[in-house]
């Protein structure tokens, strides 16, 4: 192949401007941003109301991608603004936060599924996709590169906080975040077969709802076409998989003291869709037939 592409993905936390405190705004940020639909600089909405997306074109020159990333940034600053926010590159909010889920169809179906996982997640990723030539390729590379990914995610990480305390580690957003069931480092797959074979058993099986929730750190990405990298989180949600026998449905246990107590609630506005967000977190990397994904937070 020529040069190959490499796009950016950024989550970002929306605060106000003065206190810092997460704020639940997304879905006004996402109403200012659509009165200029001639705007290049796309921005979508992630799982929680109090982040953002952006996401970059495909370039293939660092310089390049640095200025992309600059102008998505500068976009969704503005459009923050406009409304009395701001956003930070921060993988974790450092204060007091209850998050409020975006009302999308995919998310609530998440939250029935993962409940206090899936409530309590507010944390940003940065995502780095590399073109590749095929799943071979990619799960090649994969395998390759196991050993790189606990310096990468020594190296972003930037969230010491969570919910107001300092919790004694440099990236508290990968002790959250490997709550998830397909979160985590993988061992190596050998082949593009025994990759899919496991992606496929964990949706088959109902551990995954589909296979855009397959959070391995490093993993391949079905999603863009050759070259292209682009959102996670906005756009039309995927249809959920089909089960052939219904899941029995969870018991529900008594509330306890950890799981109700409450954080300071930050100012809500009403709910809406689609997502943005800078800076390196703790590090994940993807990739497909047409692309290697690479993710920090």
């Amino acid at each position: 192949m020529g040069l190959r592409t490499v796009g950016v993905e950024e989550e970002l936390l929306l605060v106000e401007p003065v206190t810092g405190r997460a704020r639940a705004v997304s879905g006004s940020v996402m109403r200012r941003t659509e009165a200029y639909p001639e705007r290049e600089e796309r921005i979508g909405t992630e799982l929680q109301r109090e982040q953002l997306e952006i996401d970059t074109k495909p370039c293939t020159s660092l310089d390049e991608l640095a200025a992309e990333v600059r102008r998505r940034r500068r976009a969704a600053s503005e459009a923050a603004r406009a409304i009395g926010a701001e956003i930070v590159a921060l993988a974790t909010s450092p204060l007091p936060v209850e998050p409020s889920m975006t009302p999308d169809r995919r998310y609530r179906w998440m939250a029935q599924e993962y409940q206090l996982t899936a409530a309590e997640n507010l944390t940003c990723g940065c995502h780095v996709h590399v073109s590749v030539t095929s799943d071979e390729e990619g799960v090649a590379v994969l395998d390759r590169i196991r050993g790189w990914l606990p310096p990468l995610l020594a190296m972003s990480a930037n969230s010491p906080f969570w919910q107001g305390h300092d919790t004694g580690y440099a990236s508290y957003r990968e002790q959250v975040w490997s709550r998830w069931p397909s979160a985590g480092p993988t061992g190596p797959f050998g082949s593009a077969q025994a990759y899919h074979t496991l992606a496929d058993a964990m949706v088959g099986s109902g551990v995954l709802l589909d296979d855009g929730i397959s959070y391995f750190h490093a993993r391949l990405s079905r999603h863009h076409p050759p070259g292209v990298a682009g959102p996670t989180g906005g756009g039309s949600p995927p249809r959920p998989p089909t089960r052939p026998h219904p899941r029995p449905r969870r018991q529900r246990r008594a509330p306890t003291a950890r799981t109700t107590a409450s954080a300071a609630n930050a100012p809500r506005d009403t709910p809406s869709t689609p997502s943005v967000r800078p800076t390196m977190p703790p590090p994940m990397i993807a990739t497909s037939a047409s692309k290697l994904r690479l993710s920090a937070g």
